[in-house]
């Protein structure tokens, strides 16, 4: 994509896969908040 380097079209991914995991990990009905970086680890 123009204007989209490497380094970033890798966080959007990395975002993408965080979200993914996190949709597997939830409880039904219970979906964690994540707003900021330090809310992952």
């Amino acid at each position: 994509m123009k204007g989209i380097g490497i380094a970033k079209a890798s966080q959007i991914t990395a975002a993408f896969e965080l979200a993914n995991r996190l949709e597997d990990y939830a409880e039904p009905g219970k979906k964690p908040l994540v707003k900021t970086p330090e809310d992952i680890s």
